[in-house]
């Protein structure tokens, strides 16, 4: 893979600075908001940490970031990840952490390996207590298996893919794992059996698995398929079966051969093999699931017809709220309608007063011009008789004249 230009080692000291680091290191939860960014799987994001994460400490220091960001870069521009961390990318003074990984020769014994440091040992954990280095724990289901470092949990969803084969298939073909292997797990298994319950809890085979010299996912991946039932404790025969899945990633070329996704039949112990059940329970579970398929094809309809109802309710709320408008406005009409009338009604009484004011005065008018005229015919008359008068009194003024 390409080694760091300084432009990329500035660009990512910047970041790692942004990222606010104590001590000079990232936690898990503040490295997520940068590789996250990189839209690459949570798988692809599992292997970079362990990459970058070279002293399993569950953080990164500013080495190990810029070399996380190179990884995410690379595998971004289309690079595959290495299995292991090529020597040119190796960030200095911390070759001392890859010793265990230089694999010389291949034996038969997949436990006679180095020794490996104690803040790598694989411990099963209770559910309620797992973790991730970079929480992504909304992102998928997480093995059990997580470091015993309590700063850190390695867990990564592909170590959840694997699942117990299914109940429903019972012929199984014999069991893979030969009676030499089942001997040699025997003893290996009662020697560290030490409470001698006949289970190993992850403490118990712990140094064990990591003798191996096997890549932590490559451990947590064998746990999470021997661990059939998901209880964090192995059995002799599921001990066997870890022993023989090791055996088999030790003797090809560096896991050149991938683990199953799920334990194949042959390797499923036996006493893990599901007994057959009654038919008749077959019976009554068709009679519920057809049950179940009807409520839910009538649910259906129902929610068909409530959502036609609910659509038709709509239309006519608003075809309501548009009626509702037009009386609002009616009814505003009216009202003004009622006021302009009143109002006509008040000025037709004011006129009609004002005209019988005016009636009444001219009947006065009337009546005091009939009483001046009147006073002009007497006055008239007492004109005329008083002519007439003066005549006879006078009989020859107008001769004389």
């Amino acid at each position: 893979m390409q080694s760091l230009s300084a432009s990329e080692i500035e660009k990512y000291s910047l970041l790692f600075e942004q990222l606010s680091p104590v001590d000079g290191r990232l936690d898990g939860e503040k490295c997520k908001k940068a590789m996250l960014k990189s839209q690459l799987s949570v798988e692809t994001l599992g292997r970079v940490w362990d990459l970058s994460d070279i002293d399993n400490d569950g953080c990164l220091d500013l080495q190990e970031f810029i070399l996380a960001m190179h990884l995410i870069y690379r595998c971004v521009e289309g690079d595959m990840l290495p299995n292991t961390l090529p020597q040119n990318l190796v960030p200095p003074g911390k070759e001392r952490f890859f010793a265990h990984f230089t694999f010389t020769s291949v034996t038969s014994d997949p436990f006679a390996t180095p020794s490996i440091p104690s803040n790598m040992a694989l411990v099963p954990l209770p559910k309620s207590t797992w973790s991730d280095p970079i929480g992504l724990s909304d992102m998928g289901q997480f093995s059990p298996l997580a470091l015993a470092n309590p700063n850190m949990a390695s867990m990564w969803p592909q170590f959840a893919t694997a699942r117990p084969p299914s109940s429903q298939t019972y012929t199984y073909p014999p069991w893979a794992i030969t009676s030499e292997e089942m001997s040699k797990a025997s003893k290996l298994f009662g020697a560290i059996d030490l409470d001698a319950d006949g289970l190993l809890s992850g403490t118990e085979v712990r140094d064990v698995l990591i003798r191996s010299g096997l890549q932590q996912a490559i451990l947590a991946q064998i746990w999470e398929l021997v661990d059939v039932h998901k209880t964090g404790m192995l059995n002799c025969e599921q001990f066997a079966v870890a022993m023989h899945l090791a055996t088999e990633q030790l003797a090809s070329s560096p896991y050149s051969r991938p683990l199953p996704p799920v334990l194949p039949p042959a390797l499923l112990p036996p006493s893990l093999r599901p007994i057959p059940p009654d038919p008749t329970i077959f019976e009554e579970s068709n009679r519920l699931i057809a049950e179940i398929e009807a409520i839910n094809r009538e649910r259906a309809e129902v929610e068909t017809a409530y959502a036609t109802l609910n659509v038709e309710a709509q239309h006519r709320a608003s075809e309501t709220s548009g009626v509702q408008r037009t009386v609002d406005a009616l009814t505003h009409t009216s009202r003004s309608l009622v006021n302009q009338r009143n109002e006509a009604e008040r000025r037709l009484n004011d006129y009609a007063h004002e005209r019988d004011t005016l009636a009444s005065i001219l009947n006065e008018l009337k009546g005091h011009v009939a009483s001046e005229r009147q006073k002009v015919e007497d006055m008239r008359n007492q004109i005329n008789s008083q002519q007439v008068s003066a005549k006879v009194s006078y009989p020859f003024d107008d001769e004389v004249i």
